[in-house]
């Protein structure tokens, strides 16, 4: 289990008016939050602008404590929210919860013996004063790993008070690096005060800064000597709706920190293999880093793509051999040799993996190689070294980006080494090309959207590329409307009864291709595509199993393989169904390019389906046909959301175009074309629709775009018209009249 700030672990709450014996643990627990010390007993009013608030929080705290002892770090985390609820909305979302009592913590070595330890603690506080305690133990349900509680007789008035106290400890050799952690202040409801606690000792190096107007963290005096204590007091905050197309990180106040612990030595060798930016000394709280800072951290960290390990070089081997016998020369070498990289890292492994997950057969070597699917990466992986090696050696040069993604703050918010992201910008002839670490479905040349639009530092070397020599401020490329589309063409035909028998084509280039790619791609059509592309045996090829055993995990595969392909096709299916919103017969799909080898090549699925008793309604002699529909489910902005505080945040730019076909049958013209005919542009973005009539065939064209990663709140009316009109197309009819 990960403890994070942001995401507290109560999701719901629930209660029990029983009283009960307690252990000597959860005494000492409750104490700690409700005893004699418990600032907030009395704290039971509402201010008087709240008043018609579903609920408001009274009090929230989040308390973190780490102490050493020998060679154990012990880690505390809490958690406390007190809670009016003002309305039955309130008394019903608070009625019940889901909490774990074990987990087993994310650092070092663990066993079934030194699990980490939930005490979770509830009590009622009624309008007169009386309070109950919930008898958590005997009323929780257990649900597979996880206690569910659901007491239905909290009233209108009532005062929830809760908390979560959360034990662990770990083992450390000199150093041991702790989960970064945010929190939003903000919240979907109104705060009257939030508390953050941090207790450390000697040897905790703390990376801590707040944003966006959030108060200051204060160390607080303390009479002993080898305990620091830090807090950050905030009062009276609003509630955050927190609307679509929204960054909080870039408008709401929030905190973020990092903690580092080192062992003391005299020659300062544990503080210095502590792998992030840090203040000098463990009395200084790390606020910001600078671009000195982030200059010396990179050439300590090796930036310079250096892998100095001799038993490693037969990675850069087998691709200096694949570059050499392909002949490829130039920007083909770059290309070609991240896409080789991308397999040998990744997708090899995609059959080894479903090998051990479907428990058909285990390999040990599997727990090293399980780089598929959002595995978790270093800062820069050692693909981008075995990468930068090969380059070097073809004499393409490079420089190196790093920023932040723009959806976390601007560079200048940096301020612990995990949340920055590392590119590297090829020097090609007549064109600079920015990579990024290989990923599942990246592309030599395309990277995140949110790495756009933002500003960043660029590290440059010497002749060689094995030096750094200084880094700069730059602006990272933007995209446009017009690089990033998606483009539907569906063909219509109707049959006699009315139903329809549909065949869709999708285009999709720039970042609409990686989203698409992400969705409709599975495991086993990126791997039978990269063994193919790159005519290598497979791993159950290249294994040595034993001859019956062989056999056995063939016929197993196989039978998954197929299994997996049904699931696949069902899957997309619903997925199609839901932006319908209509029950599809026949599905069959194939994807006729997967764009992966090139970034300009284009995403392309064909899709072929019926639809009976939909979108099509008889009205007397003549039929009403849904048209509109085929533009997929559109954004509908409801009352509530016309008037926006906020700015409007887009991941990027884009652009989406329909062409819809109908064979209209024999005896029947259409009537109601003037209706398919709009047109709203203004500076944010547009919808352009217009309808003809090509013999027999009804031609229909759509184009919705979005201008801008950014919009102030002023706009958003502009934005709302050119929504407003593609969402009345999707609901627009024709008329099938009989002749």
């Amino acid at each position: 289990m990960t403890y994070k700030l942001i995401i507290p672990l109560f999701i719901f709450f629930s209660f029990s008016t029983v009283s009960y014996p307690q252990s000597k643990k959860e005494l000492e627990v409750q104490d700690f939050f409700w005893g004699e010390n418990d600032t907030q007993k009395n704290n039971t009013q509402v201010p008087e602008k709240w008043k018609n608030e579903s609920a408001v929080i009274l009090y929230e705290e989040y308390y973190k404590e780490f102490r050493r002892f020998q060679k154990t770090i012990k880690i505390t985390n809490g958690y406390r929210r007190r809670i009016k609820l003002n309305d039955q909305n309130a008394v019903t979302e608070f009625s019940d919860f889901t909490f774990t009592k074990k987990f087993l913590p994310k650092y070092g070595y663990h066993t079934w013996k030194n699990k980490g330890e939930n005490t979770i603690g509830a009590k009622i506080i009624k309008p007169s004063g009386e309070e109950i305690i919930v008898d958590v133990d005997s009323e929780a349900i257990k649900v597979n790993d996880e206690y569910k509680l659901a007491i239905p007789n909290l009233q209108i008035g009532d005062i929830i008070d809760v908390f979560l106290h959360s034990f662990s400890k770990t083992g450390f050799v000199g150093v041991r690096s702790f989960d970064p952690e945010t929190r939003i202040l903000n919240q979907e409801y109104p705060i009257k005060k939030f508390v953050l606690k941090i207790d450390t000792g000697n040897g905790y190096f703390i990376n801590f800064d707040t944003y966006n107007g959030a108060p200051e963290l204060r160390e607080e005096e303390n009479e002993k000597s080898n305990r620091k204590l830090y807090e950050l007091v905030a009062e009276d905050l609003e509630k955050t709706d927190f609307p679509r197309w929204y960054y909080p990180y870039r408008d709401l106040p929030y905190f973020k920190m990092k903690v580092n612990y080192a062992k003391s030595s005299a020659l300062g060798i544990y503080k210095s293999s502590i792998t992030d930016f840090r203040s000098d000394d463990a009395k200084t709280v790390q606020k910001s880093v600078t671009a000195g800072e982030l200059l010396e951290f990179a050439k300590k960290e090796g930036y310079q793509f250096i892998n100095p390990y001799n038993d490693e070089k037969w990675f850069v081997k087998e691709f200096q051999a694949y570059i050499d016998e392909k002949e490829f020369s130039g920007k083909e070498i770059a290309r070609n040799l991240y896409n080789y990289i991308r397999h040998f890292d990744y997708t090899q492994f995609f059959q080894m993996k479903i090998l051990k997950d479907s428990k058909i057969e285990y390999d040990s070597n599997i727990s090293d190689n399980e780089k598929v699917f959002g595995q978790h990466k270093p800062p820069y992986s050692k693909n981008f070294q075995d990468y930068a090696r090969v380059l070097r050696a073809n004499e393409i040069k490079y420089e190196c980006i790093v920023l932040l993604p723009r959806d976390e703050g601007d560079i200048d918010d940096l301020l612990y080494n995990d949340e920055k992201k590392v590119l590297l910008k090829l020097k090609l002839p007549n064109e600079d090309v920015v990579v990024t670490d290989t990923e599942v479905y990246s592309s030599f040349g395309s990277y995140s959207p949110l790495f756009e639009n933002t500003e960043g530092y660029l590290l440059t070397y010497d002749d060689d590329n094995t030096k750094i020599l200084d880094l700069k401020r730059v602006e990272f490329p933007k995209s446009s409307y017009n690089d990033n589309i998606e483009k539907e063409h569906t063909l219509i035909k109707i049959s006699d009864n009315m139903s329809l028998d549909i065949k869709k084509k999708s285009e999709c280039f720039g970042h609409l291709k990686s989203d698409h790619q992400d969705d409709l791609l599975s495991p086993f059509d990126v791997l039978k595509e990269d063994y193919d592309h790159y005519s290598r045996p497979t791993y159950i090829e290249q294994y040595k199993f034993k001859k019956k055993n062989r056999e056995r995990v063939m016929n197993e595969y196989s039978s998954l393989e197929k299994k997996s392909k049904q699931n696949w096709n069902e899957h997309l299916k619903e997925k199609l169904q839901n932006e319908y919103d209509t029950e599809i017969q026949d599905y069959e799909y194939s994807i006729e390019n997967s764009g992966r080898y090139q970034k300009n090549d284009p995403f392309v699925i064909e899709e072929n389906f019926n639809v009976i008793d939909d979108f099509i309604k008889k009205a007397g002699e003549s039929y009403l046909f849904e048209i509109g529909r085929f533009i997929g489910g559109q954004v509908a902005i409801n009352e509530d959301e016309k008037q926006r505080k906020e700015d409007i945040y887009m991941d990027y730019p884009k652009t989406y175009e329909n062409t819809i076909e109908v064979e209209i049958p024999e005896g029947y013209t259409v009537q109601g074309l003037e209706n398919l005919s709009k047109n709203v542009e203004n500076a944010t973005g547009g919808f352009v629709s217009s309808a003809k009539m090509d013999g027999s065939k009804l031609i229909v064209n759509t184009k919705k775009y979005y201008r801008n990663y950014f919009e102030e709140n002023k706009n958003w009316s502009l934005m709302i018209s050119f929504l407003d009109a593609a969402y009345q197309f999707s609901q627009e009819k024709i008329l099938l009249k009989k002749i």
